[in-house]
C-alpha cells in the first residue's frame, strides 16, 4: 500500500509551481559573527510575500524579529547581542528537480539591526548587505510547499550574519 501510494503522489503533476502571488512563515537559526571569539547564536521569526513570475523566477520580501539574546565574549568580557530585526528583498531562481522538489539560489539584499548590552550600557546598529544562498522546496499540496535554505546575509568588516531558515509558503 505504501509503494501505491508512493508512486500515485510521484505520478501527480507538480504543485506549487504556478506563476502568482504566495505568503507564508519561517524560522531561522543565524550565527551574528561580530569580529569576537565566538558568535551569537540568534533565532528569528519572520514573515514573506513574494510573487512567481514563471514556474523558474520569483521575487520574495522578508522581515524577521528576534526571539531572544546569546553573549559572546570579547577578551574575558561578556557582552549580550540581540539581533532585534533584519529586512530583506531577493530574487529567488528556482529549478523543478522533479514534481515535488525544487533546487532555488536566493540573490538580494538585507538589512540588519543589533543591540549590545554591557555593565547597564547598549549601542545599537544596523548593516546592510548583498545576501546570496541556496535551498530546497518540497511541495506538499497544491498551494503549499515547506522550504528549508541556508544565505549568507551579511558579510562586512563589522558583522558577518549567516543562517539556516525552514518555513512554509501558500500560493494563493
Amino acid at each position: 500500500m505504501k509503494k501505491l501510494l508512493l508512486l500515485a503522489l510521484l505520478a501527480s503533476p507538480a504543485f506549487a509551481d504556478a506563476p502568482g502571488p504566495y505568503g507564508g512563515l519561517h524560522f531561522s537559526a543565524e550565527a551574528l559573527d561580530p569580529g569576537v571569539s565566538n558568535d551569537a547564536n540568534l533565532d528569528l521569526l519572520g514573515a514573506q510575500m513574494g510573487f512567481r513570475f514563471t514556474p523558474f523566477l520569483a521575487v520574495e520580501g522578508r522581515a524577521a524579529f528576534g526571539l531572544g539574546d546569546d553573549k559572546v565574549n570579547t577578551g574575558g568580557t561578556s557582552v549580550k547581542v540581540e539581533l532585534k530585526h533584519q529586512y530583506g528583498l531577493y530574487l529567488l531562481p528556482q529549478y523543478p528537480v522533479s514534481d515535488f522538489v525544487s533546487v532555488y539560489g536566493l540573490l538580494g539584499w538585507t538589512q540588519a539591526r543589533a543591540k549590545a548590552s554591557f555593565q547597564g550600557r547598549s549601542d545599537t546598529g544596523s548593516q546592510d548587505d548583498l545576501s546570496y544562498g541556496a535551498g530546497l522546496t518540497f511541495a506538499f499540496s497544491r498551494n503549499a510547499n515547506l522550504f528549508i535554505e541556508y544565505a549568507q546575509l551579511l558579510n562586512k568588516d563589522q558583522a558577518d550574519l549567516a543562517g539556516l531558515a525552514v518555513g512554509v509558503s501558500y500560493h494563493f
